[in-house]
């Protein structure tokens, strides 16, 4: 089929009354990978489960061929365009979203056209309804969930209400809304936030795409203040040009940062930390560099960017990417060293929580959705938010014991998720009152997120901030 047309889709997801439908028009030589994106966008999903299409009896999707014999193997969605189907008026495809949830959806050709000049696309024509929120149990727990939002007496109703969104309304959609979201789509930018675990060289690309430059240019002036004045930049730039400026060899047993340099970089730091601290009568010193989270913690996102080489008893080099990276500014600083941490980092530096604990392949997509729900500047009670993810999550935990698994779970949210989002001025906590602890011993008990934040968020899941 020529290229050069246009398919009209109407897309509706199944086992939803009334339902809820989408019209859009997509350029024949769209990859089904870049349909994807297109579809996430125009019903409102968030990019946080896999997906596949299935067309004429064959699996489209992320190719896995570990759980699929050959004949059953899902062919990759980056290598077939929807030009190469010979769809005509009237056929139907199915396009699956959530393996867990399985949120169905049929795809009607409508019409085949050709492409015009002045037409940008992709396009939303039509609609109806709003999207289900994320995870919430598929058509038939969607369902509950309207129940329980309509039913002010109902028992659940408001953890319903608090999930959804207190301002979800089931019956509303904005095409033009829409539209405006799939004219400015990026599907490249999109592709690079799909393969987070497939770049071609050590952590992100050095590389702003649209939705960086949307919030970055959306930035206030106090906001872009703040920025500049963040402890986590002002010290990740001091320890990055410390290493550019000095020939400094990392220790042959540990390939740490010899301690001496770490005291002499930190001291410099905006907050500097102890390297000695007193418990009661117990005395704890630190005696390498993993014991100086701040410093600890910067060296890592430096190895996960790619911004530094170094090879145990070898001397730390700054790569062209380092180089680069120090020229740019602190919104740009920023959204680098975050998406470095939530794509390309092992969480469990933050915190150290014994055998039997790892993340799903799709923990932090799915996590990044979960954050962008919450509404801003909204005092959010840790335990509840800490509960509820571990939950629908697919955290797995070798451990049978609830109270213990779920112990351990908040432990990693505590050190790992919030209190790193903090150190990017995403999040705000409160923490209970214990003045005899070490700060990282304090127990969180409420947080929230920033305006700013929220946005930076958006911006790292390839969403333009409105």
């Amino acid at each position: 089929m020529n290229p050069h047309t246009v398919f009209q889709f109407k897309v509706t997801l199944n086992d939803i009354h009334p339902p809820i439908w989408r019209r859009i028009l997509v350029p024949g030589n769209s990859t089904l990978l870049q349909f994807h994106f297109i579809l996430q966008l125009a019903m409102g999903w968030k990019h946080a489960h896999l997906h596949s299409f299935y067309i004429a009896g064959k699996e489209y999707g992320f190719p896995d061929d570990e759980y699929f014999s050959e004949d059953e193997m899902r062919l990759d969605d980056s290598r077939a365009r929807i030009c190469q189907f010979p769809f005509s008026i009237g056929d139907q495809f199915q396009y699956l979203y959530d393996f867990g949830d399985s949120w169905q959806h049929t795809i009607l050709v409508e019409n085949v056209l050709a492409i015009e000049e002045n037409n940008p696309l992709p396009a939303c024509l039509d609609g109806a309804r709003a999207c289900p929120p994320e995870d919430s149990g598929g058509p038939w727990g969607y369902q509950d969930l309207l129940g329980a939002i309509a039913d002010p007496y109902h028992e659940e109703h408001e953890d319903y209400l608090t999930w959804a969104g207190d301002t979800f309304d089931p019956e509303v959609f904005d095409p033009a809304h829409t539209d405006r979201m799939l004219k400015t789509i990026e599907c490249s930018e999109m592709k690079r936030v799909y393969y987070r675990y497939d770049e071609n060289e050590n952590g992100p690309r050095l590389v702003p795409y649209h939705a960086f430059s949307n919030w970055e240019k959306k930035l206030a002036p106090s906001q872009r203040k703040q920025l500049e004045n963040l402890p986590l930049l002002k010290d990740t730039v001091r320890t990055l040009t410390y290493l550019k400026n000095h020939n400094l060899t990392l220790t042959k047993s540990t390939a740490n940062i010899p301690l001496k340099a770490v005291r002499e970089i930190t001291g410099g730091f905006v907050h500097p930390p102890e390297f000695e601290r007193k418990y009661g009568d117990m005395v704890i010193k630190a005696r390498r560099e993993d014991q100086v989270w701040p410093f600890f913690f910067i060296h890592s996102l430096l190895i996960t960017g790619g911004l530094i080489n170094e090879k145990a008893g070898k001397k730390v080099t700054v790569t062209r990417k380092g180089s680069k990276f120090l020229k740019q500014g602190p919104a740009f600083q920023l959204w680098f060293l975050l998406e470095s941490w939530w794509y390309h980092t092992n969480w469990e530096i933050a915190c150290y929580t014994g055998r039997g604990f790892s993340l799903t392949d799709e923990f932090q997509y799915y996590l990044l959705g979960f954050l962008l729900k919450l509404p801003v500047y909204t005092k959010i009670p840790f335990k509840d938010f800490s509960a509820r993810l571990l939950e629908k999550t697919g955290m797995f935990l070798h451990i049978h014991e609830e109270l213990v698994q779920a112990e351990i779970f908040s432990y990693f949210i505590d050190k790992a998720v919030i209190r790193v989002l903090a150190d990017f001025g995403v999040t705000e906590s409160e923490f209970d009152s214990c003045p005899d602890a070490f700060d990282y011993l304090q127990t969180i008990r409420t947080f929230k997120l920033t305006d700013s934040g929220k946005k930076l968020l958006q911006s790292l899941a390839g969403i333009n901030v409105d």
